[in-house]
């Protein structure tokens, strides 16, 4: 879990029951992330959970998630798997991909991710336009390093409109 998310009351026991049931090493739960209502969410928060931090529309099979979906807000694995592919890369300077990297490295070992919807936590964050600013330029700085880890991951490009603006030297 993340630092800013609320497990519900039954959040542990759903993962540790799941786990029991499912005692594969490379077995994994994904929960689900919603606003907390004291977070006074807004159009704008929900837009950015719609896609941009994550991804939960985009599911299809819930047996079967892809990696780039393991989001530590709300996830857990067999610590003996993590272990064994090397757990955090620690060259992230920042809280920012981490956890896809990693996602992605344990789907490349055999992960199975699996997402119950009603495993559920309370992102308490907050965030307006400025903000959300700030933390685009923090993510720039670690596509940069998932991309390296990860070839295939791609890198953004610039609008063709921003491109047109910039001046001419």
């Amino acid at each position: 879990m993340g630092d800013d998310t609320w497990p519900q009351a039954d959040l542990v026991d759903r993962h540790g029951r799941w786990h029991r049931l499912r005692s594969e090493p490379e077995m994994a739960l994904l929960g689900h992330v919603e606003w907390a209502a004291a977070s006074g969410p807004t159009a704008f928060m929900d837009w950015l959970n719609s896609g941009l931090q994550f991804d939960f529309d985009q599911i299809d099979d819930p047996d079967n998630v892809r990696g780039s979906c393991f989001y530590t807000a709300n996830v857990s694995a067999k610590r003996s798997f993590l272990l064994a592919n090397g757990g955090f890369h620690e060259g992230f300077p920042h809280a920012a991909l981490e956890d896809i990297e990693l996602g992605l490295r344990l789907e490349r070992a055999g992960l199975r991710l699996v997402y119950d919807v009603a495993a559920v936590v309370e992102h308490f964050h907050p965030c307006d336009l400025p903000a959300s600013l700030r933390r685009m330029r923090t993510l720039g700085r670690s596509v940069v390093i998932l991309h390296e880890r990860v070839p295939e991951w791609p890198l953004p490009v610039a609008p063709a409109h921003a491109a047109a603006r910039r001046p001419r030297f």
